[in-house]
Formats: C-alpha cells, structure tokens, sequence
C-alpha cells in the first residue's frame, strides 16, 4: 500500500510556480539552471512541490484550451491556446540547459492566459502584494500608502519629483507633500491628500478623493475636490460621478461591499481576492444587479451565495478556477 504524500507548504508551492514562470520567460542563465536543479534536490518536499506544479498543469490545460475555445472573449489573444499545447516541449528544453526555453512562452508572462498570474512587468515591482494579501508602506515623508490585494506599485524619489506608478490593483494614498502619481495614461498631481486609485479592468482607472484635491492628466487637465470619482482609459476621461465613500473604502475594513453592481464586476472584484480564475460563461447573467456584503476571507462563500441566488451552476476545475453558467 503506497503511503499518502505529505501537505506541501504554501511557500514552496509558491517557489515552484515562480520557478515554471521563470524557467519558461527563455531567459535562463547557465546558473540559474543551476540553482533550479538544486532546489529541486533540497529536499524530498521540493521535489514533491515541483511534481505537484506539473501535475497541476496536466490537469488544467485541457480544461483551459476548452473554456478559451468556447469563450474565446475570455482569451488575450490567439496565441495564448497554441503556446498551452506546447508547453511540456517549452519547460523540458528549458529543463535541459541555459537559454533553451522557447522565446514564444515569453508571450504568457506579458499577457498572462486569464491572468492567473502577475505579468512580467508587474512581477518586477518595487513593490507587491499577493491574492488576499495587504501591506502598508511609507515612501520616506512623501507619503502612506496602503496596498489592496493583488497589487503592484512603483516608487521612484529624487531631488526634482517624487513619483509612484500603480502596475495593477489598488492602493489608498495618504499624501503629505507634492507627489505624481501614473496609473495608465493618467498622470495625477496630488498634495496633502487622500485619494483611493483601482484599476478597473485593463483598460480603466478610478481614482477616489478621500480628503483634499488633486488634478489628473489626461486629454486635458481635470481637477478633483474630496467626494468626486474619475474614472478613465487610454482615450480619456469615461465618467465623472460623487463617489460612495464608504463603498471606496470597504476593503479597509475587509469587506466587500457592492450595491446594485452587475455581477461581471462583483466576480472580477472577487477575483483580486482568491487564487485562481472565476469566469462568467453567461453573457446575460454577468449583467444582473447584484447586492452583496461580504468579507474578504469568505469569497467561496460568496460565489455559493451567488450561485443560489441565480440558479446558477458553478464548475470547479483545477487551479481553483470556477465557472459560473
């Protein structure tokens, strides 16, 4: 009788993706080949971590080339199916020496399938938090800021200007003096001020004034005052609208809040918070109304909830990803 294999630790899990990412970005050094058959032989767990990473893989590629065929909205391009064909080719040239990686997966670390995990660029932060992670950090007398799950920020100071750059997620920032703040084509101008700054989608940013003022530009210059909400894109201002502050501010509190929101939004919120990927495979059901108070720890529940509430059937598959139909 075989004996039951031994729970494997979050952090080696975690080393064990970072590795697969890493060992197919077809830029691997001799000694980081190095280093990665080493770790593999640390010990018995790291080796089980890595076969636990394969097997993860083996499991839900065939699941994830379906839903990209059935859905393929849910795709970033085209490409991403074919490279998910040819991935044992791509991590077994990467296994055998330096830089034998094919340069093609390095297309799944700038645009991610699903994102199910950080782009390359967001993975080069200054400055992360992982799913249903919060950090606080200081930027020197210039600012506070709290990060939101799933977040990525860049911090750059000089003797000319002080700036951040939001790569992905959201963060509050308590401001004491002049600080620029970038997040997609917008370009903030801050000063003793509080203000909430979320990317939406890949596409749009909000940005909500807590305390003070603040401008962003744009097309042209808006100006902010405490209690107003921009949301923006690459084409510039989308809506202008009083924002809901305690709503704003929910996640502070670790809670989720959403009121009369349709639910393609409230799933993509509740994706920042768990591992995994929760897709709407219904087009008229991601548009219905929802009102949900939940906290943060509970977003299983809060997809039962959901899936109750609309007579809606979730698929579990590998990689905790769900698939609401």
């Amino acid at each position: 009788m075989s004996t039951p294999e031994s729970p494997i630790s979050p952090a080696l899990l975690e080393q064990a993706r970072q590795w697969r990412v890493r060992l197919n970005s077809g830029k691997v050094s001799s000694r980081q080949a190095k280093e990665f058959r080493q770790w593999c032989t640390l010990s018995a767990e790291h080796a089980q971590a890595w076969k636990h990473s394969a097997q993860l893989w083996d499991d839900l590629t065939p699941n994830l080339q379906q839903i990209l065929t059935q859905h393929p909205s849910l795709a970033v391009d085209a490409r991403v199916t074919q490279q998910l064909r040819h991935r044992h080719r791509l991590q077994r040239r990467a296994l055998l020496g330096a830089g034998m990686a094919a340069s093609l997966s390095g297309f799944l670390l700038i645009k991610p399938p699903l994102d199910l995990w950080p782009s390359l660029l967001e993975s080069g932060a200054d400055f992360k938090t992982a799913t249903g992670e919060q950090k606080k950090i200081v930027l020197g007398n210039v600012a506070t800021v709290q990060l939101n799950t799933r977040t990525r920020l860049n911090w750059h100071d000089s003797p000319e200007q002080s700036a951040v750059e939001l790569l992905a997620g959201e963060a509050e920032l308590d401001i004491h003096r002049t600080l620029a703040v970038r997040a997609g084509q917008g370009v903030l101008q801050i000063e003793h001020a509080r203000i909430n700054l979320r990317w939406l989608s890949e596409q749009q940013v909000c940005v909500s004034c807590l305390r003070g003022q603040g401008s962003v530009q744009l097309e042209k210059q808006y100006v902010f005052e405490q209690g107003e909400q921009l949301i923006y894109d690459a084409a510039g201002l989308v809506q202008r609208r009083p924002a809901d502050l305690t709503q704003v501010s929910a996640w502070r509190q670790g809670m989720l809040s959403f009121a009369d929101v349709p639910l393609h939004e409230v799933v993509a919120e509740i994706n920042r918070y768990r591992p995994g990927k929760v897709i709407i495979s219904n087009q008229a059901l991601s548009q219905r109304q929802v009102r949900l108070v939940v906290p943060i720890d509970e977003t299983d529940r809060a997809l039962q909830m959901l899936g109750e509430l609309y007579q809606a059937k979730l698929l579990h598959l590998p990689g905790d990803i769900v698939v609401i139909t």
